[in-house]
């Protein structure tokens, strides 16, 4: 039996790694865990032979930059500095080709970050953190972020890690989609000032088309970064605060198109915020406004509580609805969540 061509081969290793689990989504997922049967897969290719291993390492680079450890951080981060610097930076092999690493930067768009355990406090991993996005930061467009940026406020910063953190996420020019897991993106380097103005926002500064965010403050000067956004498209937020501060109506520039959808993932919205009169008074042109629930925990038995009625509720909802933000969005399906639409207004569509 003839062998098959080189092409061929190739070209099912690229479509076997564009099969991904029927959710529904729209959008691929953004990074494939090592556990991954595609993942496992690419990483038996990329040993199979010389002519399937660039094929195949580039295809883990794009599509599984799951990087949940400090030690993948590092291990990303090393094949990077050994990579040739041709490649690295226009993505071209060099002309001797003697040990060379086939990653090329422009493909590296789509990342899943959680270096940290439950402090940022923490220079040397902050210093990997800043290597990587001056590797990859000016071209990512997919981030999603799981990291506790709550855990050191900026008073009681004594190495500097909140500075340079800010300074790191400065440089996602190109980011089109965000989602930050367990807060708003909480990346600033001083403490906030009364007032301050949306403009200090950092995720305000990049081309964003899509937003997720955890308790957030979605007071009126977040809906006016929102509107200073002119290609959002969605904005998803899991239990935000602020909403009821809102007097309305906040008033989108005319020539906006977005954001179109808006999702207010909440299990515990108070009837006014959730009725179709506060919603009109409030988005003059918000596009569709819906409301999902994040998918309630088993109750707790009453053998298994341990009878100080105490069970640590709270906690479990702010688990529950950190890890339904990072895992929605990780999968891709965030993006098209369903849930009662609150509001539909199309104007302009």
């Amino acid at each position: 039996m003839p062998n098959l061509p080189l092409e061929l081969i190739l070209r099912v290793v690229e479509v076997l790694s564009e099969v991904t689990p029927d959710t529904g989504a729209q959008h691929p997922p953004v990074a494939l865990q090592r556990a991954h049967p595609i993942t496992k897969t690419l990483l038996n290719l990329a040993t199979v032979s010389r002519s399937v291993n660039p094929t195949a390492t580039r295809l883990l680079y794009a599509k599984c930059l799951y990087i949940d450890t400090r030690s993948r951080l590092e291990s990303l981060l090393n094949a990077l500095d050994a990579a040739d610097p041709a490649v690295v930076q226009h993505g071209q092999k060099s002309s001797e080709g003697v040990g060379w690493v086939n990653i090329d930067k422009r493909r590296l768009l789509s990342l899943y970050l959680s270096p940290f355990k439950e402090n940022i406090d923490d220079g040397p991993t902050m210093s990997k953190l800043v290597s990587l996005f001056r590797h990859i930061g000016p071209l990512l467009k997919r981030l999603v972020i799981d990291m506790p940026l709550r855990s050191l406020y900026p008073e009681d910063d004594s190495q500097g890690v909140r500075k340079l953190l800010h300074d790191a996420f400065l440089s996602l020019e190109s980011l089109e989609e965000l989602t930050s897991a367990r807060d708003e993106l909480y990346v600033y380097a001083n403490s906030l000032r009364h007032g301050q103005s949306e403009r200090d926002l950092v995720w305000t500064r990049w081309p964003l088309k899509r937003l997720a965010l955890y308790n957030v403050n979605a007071d009126e000067g977040f809906w006016r970064a929102v509107a200073s956004l002119p290609e959002l498209e969605t904005v998803v937020l899991a239990r935000p605060d602020g909403l009821d501060t809102l007097d309305g109506p906040i008033e989108f520039p005319s020539t906006l198109r977005s954001p179109r959808r808006i999702v207010l993932a909440d299990a515990s919205l108070p009837p006014r915020l959730t009725s179709p009169t506060w919603i009109n008074s409030v988005f003059d042109r918000g596009g569709v406004v819906c409301q999902t629930h994040i998918a309630a925990k088993p109750a707790v038995s009453s053998n298994e509580s341990d009878g100080n009625g105490d069970d640590g509720d709270e906690d479990d909802v702010i688990g529950r609805s950190q890890e339904w933000l990072r895992d929605q969005a990780i999968s891709g399906g965030l993006w098209t969540i369903g849930g009662p639409m609150i509001r539909q207004d199309l104007v302009g569509a």
